[in-house]
């Protein structure tokens, strides 16, 4: 079976709501010192942004138990889990083999500042288009969003009997059979994690804000989406359609289609995108 084939099966049940999980991102961001980066990178003060990432890179462990939405707590009573946040976490993940989750700077946007004094505008000029992107990685809207998404994983995968580590094992054995099934980003899993960051997005930002965002400058605003539009730009064109109504619809439900997002993204133009990525 094929993910496009499992994602139609376990839509039903992943895909029907977001969480409400505002009190533990809300909690996780502020342990993270991730305030911190915002409040610095918006003031635009070197200084405290070098505080505030050599803070963050500091690891600390969480228990999940720590966490007090209702949802989390039901996912901790059948699979406690730890929260690596900051240190050398390896990116932002879930891992559902050793019970974690991991989030923090990323150490290539750390080495960035750290190359330009933690000056912003010195930032923006050394590596051109992809500073915007990296400012806005240190934003409220995308830092939440993540802690968010990882949040989602777990608690989905817990309250559902584990799917996960199936259904990523037999997207691997595919894989190594090359069979050319989709990428990772196709999952519904995934795209059901990427939509619960893109409504923290939208509470960080405000509705006013949200709704003038096109397609583009939301992928700039959580940059981790952008590998989403990359993968699903190397698909064959009846792929790409299938992917897009799947992420699509799932936005329109949870009322996260803006007024900018309202037209679905143009397969060729995605593709020209991708290849001049």
């Amino acid at each position: 079976m094929d993910l496009y084939q499992l994602s139609k099966e376990i839509d039903g049940i992943l895909i029907e709501a977001t969480l409400n999980v505002d009190k533990d991102v809300d909690f996780l961001y502020k342990v993270a010192g991730f305030d911190k980066i915002a409040k610095a990178v918006k003031s635009g003060n070197a200084k405290e942004l070098e505080a505030a990432i050599d803070f963050s890179h500091k690891e600390v462990k969480v228990p999940s138990s720590a966490l007090k939405s209702k949802v989390s707590v039901k996912a901790n009573k059948v699979n406690p889990i730890t929260i690596r946040i900051g240190g050398n976490v390896g990116g932002n993940y879930y891992n559902m083999v050793n019970h974690t989750i991991g989030f923090g700077v990323s150490e290539n946007i750390a080495w960035v500042l750290r190359d330009n004094d933690y000056d912003m505008e010195k930032v923006m000029k050394d590596v051109g288009d992809q500073g915007r992107a990296i400012r806005n990685d240190l934003l409220a809207p995308a830092l939440k969003g993540s802690i968010a998404h990882e949040l989602n994983h777990w608690i989905k995968d817990s309250l559902h009997g584990g799917f996960m580590l199936g259904a990523v094992q037999s997207y691997a054995k595919k894989r190594a059979k090359g069979k050319g099934v989709p990428n990772v980003n196709q999952t519904s899993f995934e795209i059901d994690s990427q939509v619960e960051a893109i409504r923290y997005i939208k509470r960080e930002l405000g509705k006013r804000a949200f709704d003038k965002l096109s397609w583009e400058e939301l992928a700039v605003t959580k940059p981790s989406l952008a590998s989403n539009f990359i993968a699903w730009g190397r698909l064959t064109h009846a792929q790409f359609d299938d992917v897009m109504k799947l992420f699509i619809k799932r936005m329109a439900r949870e009322n996260l289609l803006g007024k900018g997002l309202r037209k679905k993204p143009n397969y060729s133009a995605i593709r020209l995108a991708v290849g001049s990525m």
